[in-house]
């Protein structure tokens, strides 16, 4: 090994110099340094300079921290790639490492000297601490040595591993002394940890003590919680399956709170001894705060500190001081610290900074820390090659550092913002701090030689990780690790959780998989798993023997003597209450996890015959009342509670009609977020063989709707996705999934194929009820054909069946009977209660759907058939009834509106498979659902607003709808009655006003839209009269408002106004002058009898909500828009609306959004618009152009909104055009092809541009420099033409002459 120690004498200068590159003046740092090899001094007094500016280190630490947030600003990290190049060649050479590794070459080539393979450079560099250092040594990236670049001009073949190379390997070290002249300082000694035998076996074991925080707030984004968990468990049971060798003892601080880590340090501290743990593994936040410090309160000054769990519930998470910190850890003996935390070994801001420092003079000997932010991704790699290399193949840790450094470096992918991949050198990040020894796992028992180290597959890490093996059949969990902290942390504070979510979310997953965790983890002394799922059916016997079972396997010989007595005598004979009395002290009288998965099938009151796994009434009460006494008991001397977790698809009324006397706390498991679903969908669709690798955006736009139309719900997609390699595209799998039919035999075989656990079972549950069920209620079963996620409102359902003839009985006898039903579906889990504040709408599962769809066809011997048009019948009256049930009821205050858009989001394949019937064929128009459907298409404004592509869909369907109702009653001049027009206004300025305002398709296609509006008024009103109405004068209105903004945005001011004054004179006369203008109110007036009280409560309270928003609302914003738009007018009459450099587009921008709000639906919430408006006024922050095109790409790609991507990589693309970044603007280009693919509204003059251009980077990559710089100024030229549409004619021209100036370019090149 060659010992190289770099130490700072603490002599520090700045320099004011101007630096060659970059030309700035700022002062740089320099340094005077002794340096020793293989302990004699070979250089004393060195100056060592700051390879880069502070400026350059500034970029340097962008490109480290924030490039991945940032993936477009490729020509910026470009450059800084070379910086860090330039910088470690100037390390490389102020060292002098040439000439002193030549040295060494020439020996290490000498035969009979030395080893001829190339030796380890140990690269100690050594800080001083007795004298006080603003600017540390430490805080260069002295890991950039490691892997050095290479080029023509710098060639360090030292390092290179070859027989003549004197370095095959290098290692990075930093340390603190007071040494300052490092005579004869010897390399760390590699010192062998004592390991104990493990209990009940002679091999040794190495103890780690993991700490994992998250915020569990699901609105904020959290990195994986599994970064330092998933790599220790895979190796500790590669370390498990060896026949010797030391063994991996993995313990995890629940929750992850200070206060529980010092706990747990103290129990182990008590039990053990002080260092029982060898590692403590931080896998949490780091910060750098300013604190006050000292007697000084006034002054504060840089603190590192980590984020723990909060003390209490809820709350933002608790930043713990290094001091705290390395207080505790010192006083337990804690040796060996891996930081997974950002900024935990932060050389910047002083001694107080820096973690890791702090834990060296606290008596930890290695450190592993992080010197700036981490990529999770990046944390996840290097920590599964470190422990790989320390705990399995056993290097010392400062060795098995540098490997997982070198990895990195290797292995430089990672994922960025917008689901895209960039290229990071982020191996200087992780850094090890030595103090005397270097720790090594020394293990005196003999390895055996045919059971060699099998590291596992670390590049595909975490998803190897977290896919156990086939034996345990347990899926791969994906976005579920906050659930299982939040679980954690529930069950430790509560004692008891009921966990509750639908059918296939994954429960039994989620459950299976953490009981595999907290075995592994040692969370308690037994964790003990019962399903009641599983067969054969499990009573209160039953449920005792499978608990004994997992706390003496040995039991199960003995079990096996009582199953022939088991099925010759009644099971409630067989245990006596002193038997039941001991089974429950036995559960108390170690630290217990104790869950029971799937409560709802014994608890279930139907029939074994109706589901499986159901329990008779009287040993349902003895089950109850057996975990009921577990609960309840109170222990006595060293008897320890046992933490429980009761399980069940259903929700909180659920457990309180079981469990009335029980108090716990409730964990609703919700569908998986989108990202998540994403995921769970490639990886059933990669297990059939779908290659979605090719995909394109339209691919996943497509797989998107399916999602949403499944609810995400992961047993739905593992239904499905399969069925779509049958159907041949996702497009066409869409289509079967709105309205098609399946195989029934395929659905029913393909549920053996689940990998789910219990997957199986919600499917099998309703295939027996439906077969067992009587007539009626199979042709009701039928009759939900249509209907996805939200179910029919129960009167309008039977109204509509018996209107098709299809019920024999009364309407008042059949609701009885479906309203059993309804609770036999609920008990299967089928359908939901009610949603809150309703009375008749019951969500749906999916899966229930998919099998109506599949059973549809299915009729037993003498059943009548329904016909299509029956169905249809019965859907659409039915969903017309539901509709308008719903919205009743939040008029009248009963629904809370945010409850009532989720309802209604949820209801949007129901509205599509509505507007669909109507828009196949004529009805009278009578029949048309015009008012509920206006009331859906209120709510969907709100509802769909953070879900583009949803948005987009539905108005596909509402654009279909709007030319069929025109087509139909319009006749040849599209002229319609008063009355009728309304409603075809109505569709047409909700479609103006999203297209408008909401979708951002551009200006005109909104125009189009509104322009169908005027042609529908003047076709109407001239063939008719004009609306008289004032709701229907409001529609007219709107129209006109809308006209009024498209024209202000094109500069068109005098059309601008007149369609302004329109809209303003129907306003006024419909709502008066202002706010309280009671006597010119018309739409008041023509509902004044709401003055008159009624002994109607309900009634009362519905009236007054009309009357707030007739008096109140509505005229307030109408004033708020009158004095918006002279603001506007004022505005765009200074302003060119292409000088987006000067436009405060920001200020502007609510003002303009204004004049979208809806103004139909009669809600409160239009009042807490109105409140939160005038509360913050118009004015936001402002901020540079280039960044807010940047906010508002992360916006839109958040929303899922195509048009606003394209339109923003377009300007992003400009502006680097424009400064000459070719790199910036390659990415953006890329971007745009891709979305181009799926908009069918581009310009093709724009789409010749986007593959022209495309050809042209593709010929630029290959030109010679001189060539490469007419092209840039030829396309800078040219993005600023077409930035200006009064110049697009020349801008034309100059494309016309781009190929032939390229041929040209390219045949010079030649």
């Amino acid at each position: 090994m060659i010992h190289l120690v770099v130490f700072n004498t603490g002599e520090v200068s700045n320099s004011s110099e101007a630096h060659p590159d970059t030309g700035t003046d700022e002062p740089g740092n320099s340094w005077s340094v002794n340096i020793t090899l293989n302990g004699e001094p070979i250089q004393k007094a060195l100056t060592l300079t700051s390879p880069v500016e502070p400026a350059e280190e500034r970029e340097c630490l962008w490109y480290l921290e924030h490039y991945t947030n940032s993936p477009f600003h490729a020509d910026r990290a470009e450059k800084c790639v070379q910086i860090l190049d330039r910088y470690a060649i100037s390390l490389y050479s102020q060292l002098r490492l040439d000439k002193i590794l030549l040295n060494q070459g020439n020996t290490a080539s000498n035969p009979g000297t030395a080893d001829k393979n190339p030796q380890t450079l140990l690269l100690e560099v050594v800080e001083t601490t007795d004298k006080p250092i603003d600017q540390p040594i430490h805080r260069l990236y002295w890991e950039l040595l490691i892997r050095l670049p290479t080029s023509p001009l710098f060639q360090p073949s030292l390092f290179e591993p070859s027989p003549t190379s004197a370095v095959g390997k290098v290692i990075i070290t930093r340390s603190f002394s007071s040494d300052s002249l490092a005579v004869n300082r010897l390399p760390i000694r590699n010192s062998g940890i004592a390991l104990k035998p493990a209990i009940g076996t002679e091999r040794q074991i190495f103890n780690v003590l993991l700490v994992v925080a998250r915020d569990l707030d699901p609105n904020k984004p959290e990195a994986d919680p599994t970064i330092g968990l998933e790599p220790l468990l895979a190796i500790q049971k590669e370390l498990q399956k060896r026949e010797s060798g030391c063994l991996l003892s993995v313990e995890v601080v629940r929750p992850g709170t200070f206060t529980a880590f010092n706990k747990h340090l103290k129990a182990a501290t008590q039990e053990h001894g002080k260092g029982y743990y060898h590692l403590v593994h931080f896998d949490v936040h780091g910060v750098v705060k300013m604190r006050a410090e000292g007697a000084d309160k006034g002054s504060k000054v840089p603190t590192a500190g980590l984020l723990f769990a909060s003390k209490t519930f809820g709350r933002a998470m608790d930043f713990v001081p290094t001091k705290k910190i390395v207080t505790l850890l010192h006083e337990h003996g804690i040796e060996l610290v891996v930081l997974n935390a950002c900024e935990s070994a932060n050389p910047r801001s002083g001694d107080s900074a820096n973690l890791a420092k702090a834990l060296l003079d606290e008596g930890v000997y290695n450190v592993v820390a992080m010197q700036c932010k981490v990529m999770s991704g990046a944390a996840m790699l290097f920590s599964s090659r470190f422990y790989q290399k320390f705990l399995q193949e056993r290097l010392p840790f400062s060795e098995a550092v540098s490997e997982a450094q070198m990895w990195l470096s290797e292995h430089t992918q990672r994922s960025a913002k917008y689901g895209l991949e960039v290229s990071l050198q982020d191996w200087i990040v992780p850094v090890v701090y030595v103090k005397d020894k270097d720790a090594q796992i020394i293990d005196h028992s003999s390895l055996n030689p045919k059971t060699p180290p099998t590291p596992p597959d670390l590049l595909s890490w975490p998803q190897s990780l977290s896919k156990p093996s086939q034996k345990d059949g347990i899926p791969e969990l994906i976005g579920r690790g906050r659930d299982c902290l939040a679980l954690e942390r529930d069950l430790i504070e509560s004692g008891l959780v009921f966990l509750h979510g639908v059918g296939g979310v994954g429960k039994s997953a989620l459950l299976q998989h953490l009981t595999s965790i907290w075995k592994a983890t040692q969370f308690t002394k037994r964790v003990l798993y019962v399903d009641f799922a599983s067969s054969p059916t499990v009573n209160h016997c039953r449920f005792i023997e499978r608990v004994r079972s997992q706390i003496d396997p040995g039991s199960v010989t003995r079990l096996q003597k009582f199953r022939n007595w088991i099925s010759t005598h009644r099971d409630d004979d067989k245990y006596s209450q002193a038997d039941i009395t001991e089974f429950v002290n036995e559960l108390h009288e170690r630290s217990t996890i104790l869950v029971l998965d799937s409560l709802d099938l014994p608890l279930s009151f139907l029939p074994s015959g109706f589901r499986s796994g159901s329990l008779s009434t009287e040993q349902r009460e003895r089950l109850i009342s057996l975990i009921s006494r577990i609960v309840d008991y109170v222990p006595t001397g060293s008897q320890k509670k046992p933490l429980i977790i009761l399980t069940s698809r259903h929700e909180k009324w659920f457990w309180q009609r079981y469990f009335p006397n029980i108090s716990g706390r409730y964990f609703h498991l919700k569908e998986p977020d989108g990202p998540s679903a994403q995921s769970i969908a490639y990886q059933v669709l990669h297990r059939v063989g779908v290659d979605t690798a090719a995909w394109a955006v339209k691919e996943t736009n497509t797989l998107h709707h399916i999602l949403s139309h499944l609810n995400r719900n992961p047993l739905a997609l593992e239904l499905f996705l399969p069925y779509y390699k049958d159907l041949g595209s996702l497009d066409e799998a869409l289509d079967t999934l709105f309205n098609g039919r399946f195989d029934y035999y395929w659905f029913k075989a393909s549920t053996s194929k689940l990998s789910r656990p219990g997957g199986d079972r919600i499917f099998r549950d309703i295939d027996e009820l439906v077969k067992s069920a009587r007539y009626e209620l199979r042709m009701s079963l039928r009759c939900l054909f249509f209907f996805w996620l939200e179910g029919p409102s129960s009167v309008g359902f039977l109204g509509a069946i018996h209107k098709e003839g299809l019920h024999k009985n009364s309407i008042e006898e059949e609701a009885d009977t479906l309203g059993t039903y309804w609770k036999v579906l609920y008990d299967l889990g089928i359908c939901d209660m009610p949603s809150p504040g309703t009375v008749a709408i019951r969500p749906l599962h999916p899966v229930f759907t998919l099998y109506l769809r599949c059973w549809g066809e299915e009729y037993n011997i003498g059943e009548d058939r329904v016909t299509d048009l029956q169905l249809l019948n019965v859907f659409r009256f039915s969903f017309d009834e539901t509709i308008m049930s719903l919205t009743i009821q939040q008029a009248k205050g009963e629904l809370d509106f945010e409850a009532y858009c989720q309802i209604m989001k949820r209801s949007m394949p129901n509205a599509m498979t509505c507007m669909k019937i109507y828009s196949i064929g004529p009805l009278p128009i009578e029949q048309w659902p015009r008012d509920s459907m206006i009331a859906f298409l209120d709510a969907s404004r709100i509802s769909f607003h953070d879900d583009v592509p949803e948005q987009r869909r539905l108005m596909a369907s509402v654009d279909t709808l709007l030319n069929a109702y025109v087509n139909f009653y319009g006749g040849s001049q599209k002229a319609l009655k008063p009355e009728d027009l309304a409603f075809a206004l109505h569709l047409s300025n909700h479609l103006g006003t999203i297209y408008l305002f909401e979708l951002d398709v551009g200006v005109s296609r909104a125009e189009e839209q509104i322009e169908l509006s005027l042609s529908l008024i003047r076709a109407s009103e001239s063939k008719y009269h004009a609306m008289t109405l004032p709701q229907d004068m409001y529609r007219k209105m709107l129209t006109f408002r809308l006209k009024a903004t498209a024209s202000l945005l094109r500069k068109k001011f005098e059309e601008a106004d007149k369609y302004w004054k329109l809209q303003t004179e129907i306003e006024v006369a419909v709502l008066g002058s202002g706010p309280g203008d009671t006597a010119n109110n018309a739409l008041f007036a023509n509902v004044r009898n709401m003055d008159t009280p009624t002994n109607d409560p309900e009634i009362n309270g519905m009236r007054q909500v009309v009357r707030d928003a007739f008096l109140g609302v509505l005229p307030e914003m109408a004033k708020m828009r009158q004095a918006s738009w002279k603001v506007l007018i004022e505005y765009f009459r200074k302003h060119s609306v292409n000088d987006r450099e000067n436009i405060p587009i920001q200020q502007i921008a609510p003002l303009i959004a204004n004049f979208g709000q809806a103004t139909s639906g009669l809600s409160r919430q239009f009042k807490r618009v109105v409140n939160v408006t005038e509360d913050v006024g118009f004015t936001l922050p402002i901020v540079g152009h280039a960044g807010w095109l940047v906010n508002q790409l992360d916006e839109a790609a958040d929303q899922g909104n195509s048009k606003t991507l394209f339109k923003s990589h377009i300007s992003l693309y400009e502006e680097a055009l424009k400064a000459r970044n070719f790199t910036d603007a390659e990415m953006h280009l890329k971007a745009l092809t891709q979305q181009m693919e799926v908009l069918d509204q581009i310009p093709e003059e724009v789409r010749s541009q986007i593959k022209a251009t495309q050809m042209i980077f593709n010929l630029y990559k290959n030109m010679d420099p001189e060539a490469q710089e007419q092209i840039r100024n030829f396309s800078s030229q040219l993005a600023t033409e077409f930035s200006s549409p009064e110049r697009h004619a020349e801008a034309q021209k100059m494309m016309a002459q781009l190929l032939p100036a390229f041929a040209n370019l390219l045949q010079n090149d030649k």
